[in-house]
């Protein structure tokens, strides 16, 4: 790790040596993110339930076959706590219980696909939100610069 020589007054760290300060910078940047998402909260909220139901449904998909393994060929009915399914028609017996999975592994894929989506669609527009705010305000810092006057050759 190389070191900064006592003749070196520049302040700035030698090549290797974290500078002293990065830890209020750290804050400065920590500040700065939460100050430009801060307008976008409700939105990050979409994104946060989005996000728990893609994983509701990622744990849930499997449980049709675990209907059709269990019921549809060992009992040749749905449990008990699906009976009102049969009051929408399907079938009180084998193909009845396959029916069912099939249904709930379609309204699952369904369900998954429009979080996925919502997610997707709202993390893309936080994010260019975000950039464009930042790009704003540097811009509009930039503008508030003073310019030195150019000297005559």
């Amino acid at each position: 790790m190389a070191r900064q020589s006592p003749s070196d007054t520049s302040g700035h760290p030698a090549a290797g040596q974290a500078p002293r300060d990065a830890p209020a910078r750290d804050g400065q940047m920590t500040r700065l993110v939460l100050e430009l998402i801060r307008p976008y909260h409700r939105w990050l909220a979409i994104v946060f339930i989005a996000m728990l139901v893609e994983i509701a449904m990622s744990l849930a998909a499997p449980w049709p076959l675990k209907l059709v393994l269990d019921d549809a060929l060992a009992n040749h009915r749905l449990p008990d706590w699906l009976a009102w399914a049969h009051n929408y028609g399907i079938g009180r017996h084998t193909l009845g219980v396959a029916l069912f999975a099939g249904l709930a592994t379609l309204l699952i894929a369904i369900v998954a696909a429009i979080a996925t989506y919502i997610d997707n669609y709202y993390t893309t527009s936080i994010g260019q939100w975000v950039a464009n705010d930042l790009r704003i305000r540097i811009y509009e810092h930039l503008h508030r610069l003073t310019i030195p006057p150019r000297r005559a050759h």
